[in-house]
């Protein structure tokens, strides 16, 4: 995603339906611990309004809880399309820096279509197909059977060729992660550390296991019931993954993990909780 200058117009009357900005649930939550994020939602009103003018959009509310890192919101696109817009901060790790690229080499196959994508040094913005009727996989059905919706989808998502971008590997992803725990790790109290050997023997299958692959496909991550949405297009559901390029056993047992315990247990610092709560 190339960089691109975000101008609000002279008059925001596309957000001026909303009688003050309005900030989701969960976005304040991480707000309240990360001051970058805080920082960033005081400009919130004035990007927003810059992307609608620059897309020609109408602006509804934000979808409620919504995601711990993004404002996404219902919007109407010129010619009365139903989209969604989603305004996400930009970590320094750079985690949804193949996010619009990933969306591209899906091509709407159970993914919604990317219709625009514009990307600043502290904010990156998706324009995509709206889902309908919309309804959360984990609001329709029991986890057993989510569970299968999910299998089926990672099996067509595995399958779509992604060459011709370079994706970031599931192993650099991981590699900052065990970096962080050790870190947290070493620092520390004795009477706050999990067993040495147990820790080293974790971490060392989390640093080997993406790298013993003997092929590479595009995976997702986020793939959980929250953000896999029916729709009719797609004939049931769709998702609106994050994408990473590595070895297909590796994302299923990071599926399993996300959807059963929240989030993988170590992660880059600065990154708040509650990561499946991402738009």
């Amino acid at each position: 995603m190339s960089l691109c200058r975000l101008t609000p117009p002279p008059v925001a009357g596309s957000v001026s339906a909303m009688a003050a900005f309005p900030v989701p649930r969960y976005l304040g939550k991480t707000a309240r611990s990360d001051q970058g994020v805080r920082n960033w939602i005081a400009d919130l009103p004035m990007i927003v309004a810059a992307l609608a003018g620059r897309w020609s959009l109408q602006v509804g509310a934000p979808f409620q809880p919504g995601g711990q890192c993004s404002w996404t919101a219902p919007v109407t696109g010129p010619g009365g399309a139903d989209l969604v817009l989603k305004v996400a901060f930009t970590f320094p790790g750079g985690e949804e820096r193949d996010e619009a690229a990933g969306l591209r080499a899906w091509d709407g196959d159970r993914t919604v279509w990317l219709h625009a994508a514009c990307q600043t040094e502290s904010t990156y913005a998706l324009l995509i197909e709206r889902c309908l009727p919309g309804t959360p996989l984990g609001q329709a059905l029991p986890e057993p059977e989510q569970d299968e919706v999910v299998a089926g989808l990672l099996s067509r998502l595995w399958a779509q060729p992604h060459g011709s971008y370079p994706f970031r590997p599931l192993a650099q992803m991981c590699a900052a992660w065990a970096d962080e725990f050790e870190h947290d790790y070493a620092a520390a109290a004795a009477a706050e550390r999990i067993d040495p050997g147990l820790a080293k023997a974790g971490i060392t299958l989390f640093r080997e296991l993406p790298q013993a692959a003997d092929s590479q496909v595009l995976l997702c991550t986020d793939l959980h019931g929250d953000n896999i949405l029916a729709a009719q297009r797609n004939r049931g559901w769709s998702s609106t993954p994050s994408p990473m390029s590595a070895t297909p056993p590796t994302t299923c047992c990071s599926t399993c993990s996300t959807a059963r315990t929240g989030w993988p247990p170590t992660r880059p610092a600065g990154q708040p909780d509650g990561g499946p709560g991402r738009a």
